[in-house]
């Protein structure tokens, strides 16, 4: 059985007159996916000058640095004067999902949770496990051109919840 999804997929794959949606569609659905591909996660169709629809229209293909799009590498500061600590962040948005990597203390990376971007809005959540059980703390802002800008909430061991203003800058 497996062996023929696989065939099916390399045909498909091998014929590019297929539509990029088609394929991505009966790739989710070999997975068990139930995530749709939008399509403006297709790449651009082009004309027989080699130039994408988008760019003859005028329009932009770019998605990586696009005011738009959060993906990219983002950093802020945390603690006081004496004792601060720098935060990374990489996102990446294929689609609609969102996905990426934050680097803190001691320089651990560690993948996002719960990560959404919708009109112009940046979720994510970071789970620490610790000796005595697990800090979460939940992120979420306004992407403003190569700032996000929002609040930072963060629940304790304990179950104390603190809440500060986060605002990161892409580099």
């Amino acid at each position: 059985m497996n062996n023929t999804r696989n065939s099916h997929l390399e045909a498909i794959m091998n014929n590019s007159r297929l539509p990029y949606i088609a394929v991505m569609t009966f790739v989710f659905s070999l997975c068990g996916c139930t995530q749709s591909v939008p399509e403006a996660a297709a790449p651009p169709v082009t004309g027989s000058s080699g130039q994408s629809d988008a760019k003859r229209a005028g329009g932009s293909t770019a998605r990586a640095g696009d005011k738009s799009d959060p993906s990219g590498i983002w950093t802020w500061s945390v603690g006081t004067d004496e004792s601060k600590l720098e935060m990374k962040l990489e996102l990446r948005l294929t689609g609609v999902l969102l996905m990426g990597t934050i680097e803190g203390s001691k320089a651990q990376m560690k993948e996002i949770d719960d990560a959404s971007f919708k009109d112009g809005e940046v979720a994510f959540s970071v789970t620490r496990n610790r000796k005595d059980g697990k800090v979460i703390t939940r992120y979420k802002g306004k992407l403003e051109g190569d700032t996000i800008k929002g609040k930072a909430e963060v629940t304790q061991v304990d179950g104390k919840v603190s809440v500060r203003d986060w605002e990161a800058e892409r580099n």
